[in-house]
């Protein structure tokens, strides 16, 4: 486990890098506006996804990692899922655009509707190499994925190119990434006795995930749909940047341990070996968002001015304040796929009902009068309300105390330098 986090947190530090060059570029080039019109663009696909897929995609990487010596999930029932979900999902960003305004342009209109498919399609590759433990495949895909966006980003500056051509490079990235992934993996055909999963199985789980999802994905977007429907297209990019930044603790340490988690705790029989593999990760994710915390709150205001431009000074304040609900929230990450892993995430779900309706009742009070400022004191508060709960059942479950999710213990210590050690012998 400890070789797959290494490699896969490598990849996601180049993810990070290539992120941070590409929103760089943008803005430097595009300005505040441009930057808020492509965010638009990206945002309502990305939205439509998390409310269509009916958890589906996480669903096929728990049954193929869940495989035993009776069940198998085979490719026939994938690829009729899969094509299910697509057509749902062209029905919701259908009726979207019958209410809201996506693009005055029809060509780009069809472009969203691809960019649906195509992301979704890059999804469940995704989970799929990763619910097969093929991590290096994984791995590989994230970097043609994020090079090609980067590659796209560079053309159209360099050649002084209009948004909607940046919008095209994001289509060309998913389809590279799903080309590379389509090739490299291999789903099982049915020739034996063994008993499939059937549709109904997967669709079971999945929507007993789909709600937590859905309201995890209404909390984190909604506040960035009321900043587009009602505010200038600057103020998107502003905050946006501000979540670039914040959100790079997940992306430098949380995302590479839930890329393999959920599959690795399957093969784990043991609740007590699952809970205090959790609760290590939940204690290296917390401290060390204390400390990437501390040095980004040091250096936030030069990094705004060199790297972004002083144009982007106004976001500081959104990204102190957020960075504290990223904080809290980010060790939860970890928290949640235990529950997802003894079959019982509706836990979550319960929770997230709590703190969505308070963050839509409060974005859509305060949002237009009060800025991105009111946006990111609302998402801190409900990140916060939400961290407290959640570990507040996980002390319930147990029974040791709040104190022992964040405070290491010695054989904790000796734990993570003895697997540290090991890698590092391997790797000579």
């Amino acid at each position: 486990m400890i070789k797959s986090l290494i490699q896969t947190s490598f990849v996601s530090y180049i993810s990070l890098a290539f992120t941070l060059m590409g929103s760089i570029f943008i803005a430097r080039h595009y300005g505040p506006s441009g930057q808020g019109e492509l965010a638009a663009l990206l945002l309502i696909p990305q939205i439509i996804i998390s409310f269509g897929d009916l958890g589906t995609a996480e669903s096929i990487m728990y049954h193929l990692s869940k495989k035993t010596e009776w069940f198998l999930l085979s490719r026939k029932t994938i690829i009729k899922i899969v094509l299910m979900i697509v057509g749902l999902m062209s029905l919701l960003f259908s009726i979207y655009l019958t209410f809201f305004s996506y693009s005055k342009t029809f060509f780009i209109i069809l472009l969203g509707y691809l960019y649906v498919v195509l992301l979704f399609i890059n999804q469940i590759y995704s989970f799929i190499v990763r619910g097969q433990l093929k991590i290096k495949t994984y791995n590989t895909g994230i970097i043609i994925l994020n090079t090609t966006v980067l590659i796209a980003i560079i053309i159209c500056v360099i050649q002084s190119l209009s948004i909607e051509y940046l919008f095209i490079g994001y289509l060309f990235s998913n389809a590279a990434s799903i080309l590379y992934l389509f090739f490299k993996t291999k789903l099982q055909v049915n020739t034996s006795k063994k008993k499939e999963y059937s549709i109904k199985e997967v669709l079971y789980y999945g929507i007993k995930i789909y709600s937590y999802k859905v309201l995890n994905s209404t909390e984190s977007q909604f506040d960035k749909f009321i900043i587009a429907s009602y505010l200038v297209s600057s103020q998107l990019g502003l905050y946006s940047v501000a979540i670039v930044m914040a959100s790079g603790l997940y992306l430098l340490l949380v995302k590479p341990i839930t890329s393999i988690i959920l599959p690795i705790l399957n093969k784990i029989e043991d609740i007590k070996e699952k809970q205090k593999l959790i609760t290590l990760m939940n204690k290296v994710i917390f401290w060390a968002g204390i400390l990437f915390g501390i040095l980004l709150m040091v250096f936030s205001n030069k990094l705004l001015v060199y790297v972004y431009g002083i144009d982007y000074l106004p976001a500081l304040i959104p990204l102190w304040i957020l960075l504290v609900g990223v904080i809290l929230k980010s060790p939860m990450s970890i928290l949640g796929y235990y529950f997802k892993s003894i079959g019982t995430p509706e836990v979550m779900v319960r929770i997230s009902i709590v703190t969505v309706i308070l963050n839509i009742v409060a974005g859509i009070i305060f949002i237009p009068s009060y800025g991105i400022i009111a946006a990111a004191i609302i998402s801190t508060s409900t990140y916060t309300i939400y961290s407290i709960l959640l570990s507040r059942k996980y002390v319930k479950i147990t029974k040791k105390g709040y104190l022992n999710q964040y405070l290491f213990s010695k054989v904790e210590v000796d734990l993570v330098k003895s697997h540290l050690i090991n890698f590092i012998n391997n790797k000579r």
